[in-house]
């Protein structure tokens, strides 16, 4: 045998270390907070409570930074005074600089120490302080530079602004604004100081629209550096994930019919675990295969979930030219192995080592096929093969052979382990939206949202590119069809569609209360599911399940897929359940609205009752104070009604009644509200209607009323209104006093002669 090399193992693609990062810290020097004793107490209750405090925090501040400036600007006068450094420093102006120098140098320190804590997760924002604090330290540093190499005339001028120029971008706008300020500004007082302030204006306008320019596109510069970088972060984790997927369906952790819900967050992280707990088996088998059988090469090919080519997923090998690329499921001795499905032992010259493309050829072979049983099938199926081989000719025994098989069963175990601990997790992430979905559908009480809703979770537990949810409507002994809420493929057409029962997928399934169809849609391509004026294209797959509450169907959930055998037994399960949950929601919906209803309505007239009346009253006047508009009231009372009773009959009267409020439910507009305010009396509420607008829609209906005959047992009868009316804010801008002065307008009307409109204005 060759001397052993370095092994090489299988190709992976790159991907970010798992390994959780610690934070690391050491304390240095003498640390306050965790002593107890004099010195302890003494900053806590001296400085320390102090500096928590604003004005003292504001006053270090200035005691620490400003002396940085006044520093500076000191060192500027001195060295000015010797100009251009051609006479030597006097030990004050030495000592000046030397301090202002160090001050730079520990705000400097202690910036950079802020911005190495702002990586962390508890970072303080930035506040005005620390910007200002930026700002100082560049106006610091501009000085400085000046007054060392030159005042208003330095050679280093440009360079100074280009320095400024490229330390904007990474501060906020607030420092950036007050450090271009302070350099144009220290400019014009250097100017000044050398006695060239003539058109020095001028030019430090120039140079301030320079360094604004440079710096803008410094800041462009960075930022699209910043983002091609994030985009090639996320393009490589991308490509990290798709190969992560493409390890699990090849170990069949996952299959192609997931749905949405494993998008969820941690299936990455499951996908990760997974997929390395299953690799370490894996490589474990290796590992003992290699030293056990003392083997050139140990690998193990995986089939794909298409069944028509091999991948190399792990290997441990001194050959330097194994075959990286896929092979195809029948060919070498691979495909060989896995199309018998039983192990195979070869040794001496032999071709088909398909899987080394090394230029010394094995001359020993044993491959082992990876066979997973699979409930309710007799024959296990293939996933894959474990082999090795030596380059000497000295074959592999039976009790070698053995050995394989053992390690095979164990990569398999492993695989299976695997796959029942995802398949729990997939029922217990059903099991939640289930529950969620259940949860949203209880917080609703109108059917429309509740429609909405469970179209929404249609689409979350399973993967459908089309949802409809339809509702029954029963007007008499004709039966329609609402589409109530649709969502995905060619939904916009659809939503708030009617359509009479017919022979479409919709009506059978209400009527039978049945699912349908029960073959793919695919292959029916004349069958209707709305009505033949709503067509439905472009999809593969289609259920249409009926929500049933008790023996009754109160619509349907129409599901769609453009793949075919995307609604198989589970998501259609699924479906059906959230379809049973959903018409539930819907039957205690339509329950509320009807008790609501009730709660608020007249029952002889069908109107609104005094209730609803006040309700609607308080709404509408809040809205014209809000928004400065007029609101008009208008009541109404049938002339001599009590002798309409006396006379034809209560019946009669209620007739009348009933007639009464049909012609103001007409004649009203249907922004307008109408009431039956007691007894004969009614009430309409006129939205964004001024005081003569709302005279003449009461003289339309006052006029309609006396045109008006009924017919009774005792022959024709007619009647007429007295009316009275009143708007905000022409009469009065509270409610109850409204309502008073539209009732001393109707009594108005009826002292005056009945059969009238009086309006509110008018009434003294």
């Amino acid at each position: 045998m060759s001397s052993p090399t370095a092994r090489v193992r299988a190709p992976s693609v790159n991907r970010p270390s798992l390994r959780p990062t610690r934070n690391r810290t050491r304390s240095r020097g003498l640390d306050l907070s965790r002593k107890s004793g004099l010195v302890s107490r003494f900053w806590a209750r001296g400085p320390g409570l102090a500096l928590r405090r604003p004005a003292a925090r504001i006053a270090a501040f200035f005691l620490a930074h400003g002396g940085l400036v006044l520093g500076a600007l000191l060192t500027a006068h001195w060295i000015h005074a010797t100009p251009r450094l051609t006479g030597e420093l006097s030990l004050l102006d030495g000592s000046l600089l030397a301090l202002t120098g160090l001050a730079f140098g520990a705000s400097l320190v202690a910036r950079l120490r802020r911005e190495q804590r702002s990586l962390q997760l508890d970072a303080r924002p930035v506040t005005l302080w620390r910007e200002l604090e930026v700002s100082a330290l560049a106006l610091a540093a501009i000085w400085s530079g000046l007054a060392l190499s030159g005042g208003a005339a330095s050679p280093l001028r440009p360079l100074l602004l280009l320095l400024v120029a490229v330390y904007l971008p990474w501060h906020g706008a607030r420092a950036c604004i007050v450090t271009v300020a302070g350099v144009l500004l220290s400019l014009l007082v250097a100017a000044a100081h050398d006695g060239t302030l003539q058109g020095a204006p001028l030019r430090v306008a120039a140079e301030g629209v320079f360094v604004v320019l440079f710096a803008a596109l410094y800041d462009l510069a960075l930022s699209g550096l910043v983002k091609s970088a994030r985009g090639a972060a996320r393009k490589g984790l991308d490509a990290y994930l798709a190969e992560l997927e493409q390890r699990a369906r090849e170990y069949r952790l996952i299959v192609s019919h997931d749905g949405p819900g494993d998008v969820e967050a941690g299936r990455e992280k499951w996908l990760i675990a997974s997929v390395a707990e299953v690799e370490a088996a894996v490589r474990g088998a290796l590992e003992v295969a290699e030293t056990a059988l003392d083997c050139h090469t140990a690998a193990v090919y995986l089939l794909s979930p298409d069944g028509e080519r091999m991948r190399l997923r792990e290997c441990l090998t001194r050959s330097e030219k194994i075959r990286r690329e896929p092979i195809l499921a029948g060919e070498g001795l691979p495909g060989v192995v896995l199309s018998r499905g039983a192990p195979l032992r070869i040794h001496g010259e032999f071709r088909g080592a398909v899987h080394d493309e090394g230029s010394v050829r094995p001359r020993a072979f044993l491959g082992v096929p990876l066979l997973a049983k699979v409930p309710g099938r007799e024959k296990p199926l293939p996933r894959g093969v474990l082999l090795v081989d030596r380059l000497e000719d000295r074959p592999f025994d039976e009790s070698d052979e053995k050995l394989m098989t053992t390690l095979a069963r164990e990569v398999l175990r492993a695989i299976e382990g695997e796959r029942v601990l995802g398949y729990i997790r997939r029922e217990k992430d059903e099991k939640a939206r289930f529950f969620r979905a259940i949860e949203k559908l209880n917080l609703l009480s109108k059917p429309a949202e509740i429609c909405e809703q469970v179209a929404r979770q249609a689409q979350e537990v399973a993967p459908l590119d089309f949802v409809a949810v339809t509702l029954v409507r029963e007007e008499g002994e004709q039966v329609q069809h609402k589409i109530v809420e649709a969502l995905g493929t060619g939904s916009a057409s659809l939503r708030a569609e009617v359509f009479a029962d017919n022979a479409g997928l919709v009506a059978n399934v209400v009527r039978l209360g049945s699912t349908l169809p029960g073959r793919d849609y695919h292959v029916m391509s004349k069958t209707v599911v709305f009505d033949e004026k709503l067509p439905l294209e472009g999809l593969s797959s289609l259920k249409v399940i009926p929500m049933t509450v008790g023996e009754s169907v109160v619509g349907t959930l129409v599901c769609g897929a453009v793949g075919e055998g995307e609604l198989g037994e589970e998501p259609v399960r699924m479906l059906g359940v959230l379809a049973m949950q959903a018409a539930g929601a819907i039957a205690r919906g339509r329950l509320f609205e009807k008790t609501e209803e009730l709660a608020t309505t007249d029952g002889l007239t069908g109107l609104s009752n005094h209730r609803r009346f006040q309700e609607a009253l308080d709404g509408h006047l809040a809205a014209a104070r809000r928004y400065s508009r007029s609101c008009s009231l208008v009541i109404t009372d049938v002339d001599h009604f009590k002798s309409v009773n006396d006379t034809y009959g209560h019946p009669v009267g209620d007739e009348v009644l009933r007639g009464f409020a049909a012609i103001l439910r007409r004649e009203a507009r249907d922004t307008d509200v109408v009431a039956r305010y007691g007894g004969e009396e009614f009430a309409v509420i006129l939205p964004e209607t001024d005081l003569e607008g709302a005279r003449v829609i009461a003289e339309r209906i006052r006029q309609a009323v006396e045109a008006t005959v009924f017919h009774t047992e005792l022959g024709p009868l007619q009647v007429t209104l007295s009316a009275g009316v009143a708007s905000f804010p022409a009469v009065e801008q509270e409610k109850q006093p409204l309502i008073d002065h539209c009732d001393r307008a109707l009594y108005a009307a009826k002292r005056g002669g009945r059969n009238r409109v009086v309006t509110a204005d008018t009434v003294r």
